[in-house]
């Protein structure tokens, strides 16, 4: 039932000249001014150049009646069709109801569309590494949510900072999960007709070490099992995580839906 509009790049482009500066000037000022802290590297030009891609794709969205925005991150930064990575745009974006997909993946895409659909919560799209010494997992990526308890609810607090991977090409904020609680994490595979299911209790939020991505969620699980029944051909690397306990839920949709349940931590 998704319907997947693919889009030149050159229609971003054609996007950005449409812009007001008093609009974008406008979304900076409101994008500083809330921040609990902006990074002293951050330069203005990258905060400036991630608000104008945030307003691009909130008029793609509108234009094509969408529900939900992803682009090719890497390829079109390089090839010079977005002037900064979407992390801002996501972000804002998810707090608004309208996932953004990372890397143009588009089962993670499918999956911020179920928890938007179930919970009306924002998601992180993430890669993810196991620690089985500590039983900890970390999902990474260079931005976060603010409304992760509800589109509907208070923003938790951001921060201001630079890209992990590529310092200066973009201003990303980030957010401290908060300790104690369930993150949820699933991820479907259209192709096979499967979702996996995990979750366990956040303990840390690390996000000054800017080595890979910003933002690293650590959450306590049983690692040993993930690692067991871990399975790259179905569900690749990326998971798409989200606050609560959701298993249950999860469990009776993958039945509803038809899908092959993976419940990958028992």
């Amino acid at each position: 039932g998704v319907t997947v509009i693919k889009c030149h790049p050159n229609e971003i482009l054609e996007e950005y000249r449409r812009l007001d500066e008093s609009e974008v000037k406008a979304m900076v000022e409101e994008f500083k001014s809330k921040a609990s802290r902006i990074h002293p590297e951050t330069s203005e030009k990258a905060i400036e150049n991630a608000v104008k891609l945030y307003l691009v794709s909130k008029r793609l969205i509108k234009k094509y009646d969408a529900d939900a925005i992803g682009y090719d991150c890497g390829t079109l930064f390089l090839t010079g069709k977005i002037p900064a990575f979407p992390c801002l745009a996501f972000s804002r974006l998810m707090d608004e109801g309208y996932p953004g997909i990372c890397e143009a993946d588009l089962d993670s895409g499918v999956s911020a569309l179920l928890v938007r659909y179930l919970f009306d919560k924002p998601s992180i799209i993430t890669n993810q590494s196991l620690d089985t010494i500590n039983n900890l997992v970390t999902y990474m990526h260079c931005w976060a949510p603010t409304r992760l308890h509800g589109v509907d609810r208070e923003p938790l607090p951001y921060e201001i900072d630079r890209h992990g991977e590529s310092y200066g090409m973009g201003a990303v904020p980030f957010v401290k999960f908060p300790k104690g609680e369930t993150l949820t994490t699933i991820k479907i595979s259209m192709l096979k007709k499967k979702v996996a299911v995990r979750s366990g209790k956040i303990v840390d939020t690390v996000c000054e070490d800017s080595r890979a991505c910003r933002v690293k969620v650590i959450v306590e699980d049983d690692v040993e099992k993930i690692l067991e029944k871990y399975d790259w051909d179905t569900f690749g690397l990326h998971r798409v995580s989200f606050l609560g306990d959701h298993r249950r839920e999860v469990v009776y949709a993958a039945k509803l839906l038809g899908l092959e349940l993976v419940e990958e931590d028992k």
